[in-house]
């Protein structure tokens, strides 16, 4: 006869009491691991502010005090450059989302990086390079990287984050849109160059030949300046001039190496940044590393000068009355006379330099992609001050975003306000970030 400890329905039998006791012991397993990981996670995820790095930053890097930081609870990245108002920022964050990238833009309290809206398109917008353009109450923003196709240009109600419009195309859109005389203007990658109506998205015109437009447009008066690259379908290099009106070519001229430095139009002159290789790579041998900045006649687009650079300049070019400031792959930050075309001076940055400056005064403010941020005497190139992301933070930043500027004007411009953005990594995942200093 069985034993009742082995009769299955009685409930106090020692074998149910057993399995009773294994059921919670694996469950009680599970939770610990699942808190251990939770854990572990938290304490190696990348942090914008550790604590104890800014003790450390702070004493031996003076000269830039970090006010707030922006991560938003997704990993991913920030490529784009933020567009900063008196209120608001809006910046376009990159999200990881399991083995797949998606995108969205965000408005912020400028005061305290506070989110005020998020825009996703529900979930179905990209990854993006391309920077928001605000206009008139209105916010234009492109999406897609180089292995994106078919994608789109948005248009946001600034206020709200609603929106009113999208526009696709057949290809990318790693340029940035400018809004000029009510029509919004931008580069597609293989897809040519687009301008559409600002308020409606109603298409103007279409400028499509086998050119790899990333450039970003620059609109000055009827004509519209931009360049072109390579890319697998288009191997036609060169800078061109539109009319804005149309979209019928005013002048061209070919180049040997890629523009992917977009145009910056001054006075009478428009300059562009050349330079083979990818963001941070150089080209594979044979071919060697190889950049220029060209000046031209923004009318006939007759070459005034040409300066040869040891790397690629994948920046827009800042000018001033006498100057020219780009930054190169190469890792260093060049100033050019503008007359001439010869250098002025040069300072190693120590990574390669993606990031367009900015030019305040006599200040020249210059991002590193390794996550160095320089105050630069723009007459002498002498560093004023630097702050270091990496030892901030205690991470492997990535900076390809541009720095937006701004005075203070509660001290009469003797102090500025700094905003820049990247990507925090370490070897468990990364961070969106956006900096807020202040010097």
């Amino acid at each position: 006869m069985e034993s009742r400890e082995s009769d299955p329905t009685f409930p106090f039998s020692l074998r149910g009491m057993l399995i009773i006791l294994n059921r919670w012991h694996l469950l009680l397993s599970i939770l610990i691991l699942s808190a251990v990981l939770i854990l572990f996670h938290a304490l190696l995820a990348p942090k914008a502010d550790p604590g104890k790095g800014v003790e450390k930053n702070e004493r031996r890097l003076p000269g830039a005090q970090v006010i707030w930081t922006f991560e938003p609870g997704e990993r991913g990245a920030i490529m784009s450059s933020p567009v900063v108002t008196e209120k608001r920022i809006y910046v376009g964050v990159i999200h990881n989302v399991g083995f797949s990238t998606a995108g969205a833009v965000y408005c912020l309290q400028r005061a305290t990086g506070e989110v005020v809206w998020r825009f996703d398109d529900q979930g179905g917008m990209q990854h993006m390079f391309s920077s928001p353009c605000l206009s008139e109450g209105r916010l234009y923003v492109g999406e897609g990287m180089h292995q994106n196709f078919e994608c789109k240009l948005y248009c946001l109600n600034a206020e709200t984050g609603a929106k009113l419009w999208d526009f696709q195309v057949g290809n990318h859109i790693e340029s940035s849109p400018c809004v000029a005389e009510g029509r919004v203007f931008f580069g597609a990658g293989d897809d040519g160059v687009y301008c559409l109506d600002a308020k409606t998205g109603r298409q103007r015109w279409h400028f499509q030949e086998p050119l790899h437009v990333d450039t970003s447009p620059a609109v000055i008066g009827p004509h519209l300046y931009v360049g072109s690259g390579l890319s697998r379908k288009c191997k036609t290099t060169e800078m061109f001039c539109l009319d804005a009106r149309t979209g019928g070519v005013v002048w061209r001229r070919p180049t040997k190496l890629s523009v992917w430095g977009s145009p910056v139009v001054d006075r009478d002159e428009i300059f562009f940044g050349l330079g083979n290789g990818r963001m941070i790579e150089g080209p594979p041998p044979p071919e060697q590393p190889s950049g220029a900045v060209c000046c031209l006649r923004a009318d006939s687009g007759q070459v005034r000068w040409q300066w040869p650079a040891p790397d690629a300049i994948l920046v827009k070019p800042v000018v001033d009355s006498d100057h020219v400031y780009v930054g190169s792959r190469n890792g260093s930050c060049y100033c050019l006379d503008r007359g001439r075309g010869t250098e002025c001076w040069k300072v190693s940055l120590g990574s390669p330099v993606v990031a367009r400056p900015a030019l305040q005064g006599r200040r020249l403010y210059i991002v590193a992609s390794k996550g160095q941020i320089y105050r630069l005497d723009a007459g002498s190139g002498t560093i004023d001050w630097s702050f270091d992301v990496a030892l901030y933070s205690q991470t492997s930043p990535r900076m390809y975003s541009s720095p937006t500027v701004i005075p203070d004007e509660t001290t009469g411009g003797n102090h500025h306000w700094i905003f820049v953005a990247g990507e925090l990594s370490n070897s468990v995942q990364s961070a969106a970030t956006l900096y807020t200093l202040r010097d």
